[in-house]
């Protein structure tokens, strides 16, 4: 390919709902259409593809994949995206998702995409929590399709160290570690949620953001932010969707604080509703590096999160946030009751925040390193 030429990069997201890695890709395409090139992305998640299509990155939708394995319809779905590809024509395909990466690794190989990148943003198996038979069943699949790609980014130095461990990269295959970034947000809130009044004015709110599964954790912050409610009076509020909601609402009603806690849903307005929150509690389980927290970190937010990889490399303790061991609700509680008794805290820790990712987080930094990989597979960018 000569200097001049115009890419066509296919970025295929795929058996996952919108989050993190939306947003990488989308400030991927905007790098490359700022090069001249031509991104496109394929996605099956009908928030993922209205998100693309608003700002205007061409979006292809017809390849449906589901999260769970599935063999014969991931199969099917592998090769309808190869005759896509071939069709519409691709320089560079780069997979996201555990799914959408074992979906469209074996697509472009069928296709005979001259370039295939994977983007781990987080492995869907973690060695604490995950059970050993499914621990074996995704390491031996990740095992099985990473010789079907040219290079593989790592989003955190642990999983690069797990990929090796598990024998998941192939001897001599390229990878690097991108840590992700974001550009510093608006200051704008969202008048969308309306504060909670008492007696003293105002109450403090608490919030999460990010996808309700297991992994995130949000039982854990039920459980610490009740037992607070009790004595210092918050309230909670809960941005996201995803499978676990039903339960996550259930749990809140259980604690019978139920009106303390918001569940808001899925929202375009995410960086305003951040605006409105005192405080941010992130309490994954396990993370690759989370965009919630980079996006909640550089709007000057207080945050309390996990000790965990991707979160170890982003927050230094009592310097820009607070950790704590992952689902343990007493630690969680006592980090947060300290938050909120202690405003000059508070304002020391988002002051911290927003310099860190300035200093070591942008977005602009990001692309750096996603590119210097398509230019090791001779991608002019």
């Amino acid at each position: 390919m000569s200097e001049t030429a115009v890419a066509r990069v296919c970025h295929f997201l795929a058996g996952s709902s919108f989050g993190g890695g939306t947003y990488v890709v989308w400030k991927v395409c905007e790098g490359l259409q700022a090069a001249g090139h031509e991104p496109f992305v394929i996605a099956s998640d009908e928030a993922t593809v209205r998100f693309f299509q608003t700002r205007g990155i061409e979006t292809i939708d017809t390849v449906c994949v589901q999260r769970a394995i599935q063999p014969a319809r991931d199969l099917a779905a592998a090769v309808k995206l190869a005759r896509i590809l071939r069709t519409v024509g691709c320089d560079l395909l780069h997979t996201h998702t555990s799914k959408g990466g074992v979906v469209g690794r074996i697509a472009g190989t069928l296709a005979r995409i001259p370039r295939i990148v994977h983007h781990v943003h987080g492995f869907a198996f973690d060695p604490i929590f995950t059970p050993r038979p499914l621990l074996l069943l995704y390491s031996t699949i990740e095992r099985a399709v990473t010789p079907l790609c040219d290079a593989v980014i790592f989003v955190n130095p642990t999983d690069l160290a797990l990929a090796k461990a598990f024998r998941i990269l192939r001897p001599g295959q390229k990878s690097a570690v991108v840590l992700n970034g974001v550009d510093i947000p608006s200051k704008t809130a969202s008048d969308g949620v309306a504060p909670r009044q008492n007696a003293g004015g105002n109450v403090l709110r608490v919030g999460f953001v990010g996808r309700l599964a297991p992994q995130k954790g949000v039982d854990i912050l039920i459980s610490a932010a009740a037992g607070l409610m009790r004595s210092v009076p918050f309230e909670c509020l809960i941005i996201g969707d995803g499978p676990e909601r039903q339960n996550l609402e259930h749990q809140a009603e259980g604690t019978g604080l139920r009106h303390c806690f918001q569940f808001l849903g899925h929202r375009e307005d995410v960086a305003g509703l951040i605006q409105t929150l005192d405080i941010v509690v992130l309490p994954s389980r396990w993370e690759g590096h989370s965009i919630s927290l980079l996006e909640c970190l550089g709007a000057g937010k207080p945050v309390v999160t996990t000790r965990i990889k991707g979160n170890v490399e982003t927050v230094i303790d009592g310097k820009n946030g607070l950790l704590v061991r992952p689902g343990d609700p007493d630690q969680l509680s006592s980090a947060l009751d300290r938050l909120i008794r202690e405003p000059q805290l508070r304002c020391a820790l988002a002051e911290g925040a927003t310099r860190t990712v300035e200093e070591r987080f942008s977005a602009a930094r990001m692309l750096t390193g996603v590119f210097a990989v398509y230019r090791r597979l001779g991608l002019q960018i």
